[in-house]
């Protein structure tokens, strides 16, 4: 009995830690299309002109750009996600530290999970999308993607 109470406990501190946390590394704003077009453009430049990591081709299928992957792997300081939600106008701008990305990747698919949520067109995603692909990369463009219902969505990483 005290072993479920215990596992219970442990389970709503956790849940409470966690939703403190995402609170801290999440922005919200409401932002017309000009706004959001505007500051996704800023976002943009300063990532440079490299395709994103993460891409789609013309028959619809997910790859990823090898060649922009390193020798070594990078130290990454950050993960970041922006979508701009067009139903609502809602500017979301969420930023991760990676040692909770890292923890959240066990198993490997993590990151995987986080994207197919967080864009539900990639649902069926079947890429070997983990921490160590992404420090492969190192930091830069992850995912560009303008949904079908207007929601522009945006992930980076940065050293």
């Amino acid at each position: 009995m005290w072993t479920g109470v215990l596992i219970v406990t442990l389970g709503l501190v956790g849940l409470g830690v966690f939703s403190g946390l995402a609170m801290q590394w999440t922005e919200i704003q409401t932002a017309d299309l000009a706004v959001a077009t505007a500051t996704f453009q800023a976002q943009r430049e300063t990532l440079g002109s490299a395709p994103p990591y993460l891409d789609r081709d013309d028959q619809g299928r997910d790859f990823l750009h090898h060649e922009l992957e390193q020798a070594e792997q990078q130290d990454l300081s950050t993960l970041h996600a922006m979508v701009w939600i067009a139903p609502q106008e809602k500017l979301v701008h969420v930023t991760m530290p990676m040692w909770f990305v890292r923890a959240k990747d066990f198993g490997g698919n993590g990151l995987t999970l986080f994207l197919a949520t967080a864009d539900r067109d990639l649902g069926d995603l079947d890429l070997e999308l983990d921490v160590a692909a992404l420090e492969r990369r190192g930091p830069g463009l992850l995912l560009d993607r303008n949904l079908p219902n207007g929601t522009i969505f945006l992930v980076w990483s940065e050293d």
